[in-house]
């Protein structure tokens, strides 16, 4: 029986889909890891990856052909990643067990940046809620660049996991990034947060 052509887009939609229900199925895993490595590189996107790798993760499978164009896509087009994303790409590999320096250390400047730059947002909202002059140049977008309490137990998960301990500014960040809204974190997030201290 011949099996139609699959892309990187329809594999990774049905990795997720396997990810979603829970269903192991190896020869599908072989089958969509395939397809990955088979595609057009220049074509995989950020959700293609976040569903791959996570699936992988969920099952513990690791091919590594299919592992090392994940990574590798990763690191080329990680700073294009929203935050979501990062979170899940990054937990996931570390998940498999894969700590790459460049791409651990990419993510620390991007998390780094983007909680300065929330920082200076919460600033700027406080300063225009009081009615005094804006001291910073930047516009102000509320929504750009927060963290989700589950996004900062992902991430620290796999900071720690790397063993990236002497990250004291990064950590510190996640934990008051993550403080900042503990109000909404699930069971689930905190217990992941408790675990990674």
């Amino acid at each position: 029986m011949v099996h139609p052509k699959l892309d990187q887009y329809l594999a990774s939609r049905n990795l997720w889909n396997l990810y979603a229900l829970n269903h192991f199925s190896e020869k599908a895993l072989i089958r969509f890891s395939k397809a990955f490595v088979d595609s057009n590189h220049d074509r995989i996107n950020q959700l293609d990856i976040a569903n791959a790798i996570r699936s992988f993760a969920h099952f513990k499978y690791l091919n590594y052909d299919c592992v090392e164009l994940l990574l590798k896509q990763s690191i080329e087009k990680v700073t294009d990643f929203n935050l979501q994303t990062l979170a899940v790409v990054v937990n996931s590999f570390s998940e498999l067990n894969v700590a790459n320096p460049t791409l651990l250390g990419i993510t620390k400047a991007i998390i780094l940046e983007k909680i300065d730059e929330k920082n200076i947002n919460l600033m700027l909202q406080q300063q225009m809620e009081e009615g005094q002059e804006l001291m910073h140049p930047k516009k102000f977008s509320p929504n750009k660049t927060i963290l989700k309490p589950v996004d900062c137990a992902m991430l620290l998960s796999a900071f720690v996991k790397a063993e990236m301990f002497e990250e004291i500014e990064l950590f510190e960040s996640l934990e008051a990034a993550f403080l900042s809204r503990i109000d909404e974190a699930s069971g689930v997030c905190l217990a992941t947060i408790f675990n990674a201290h």
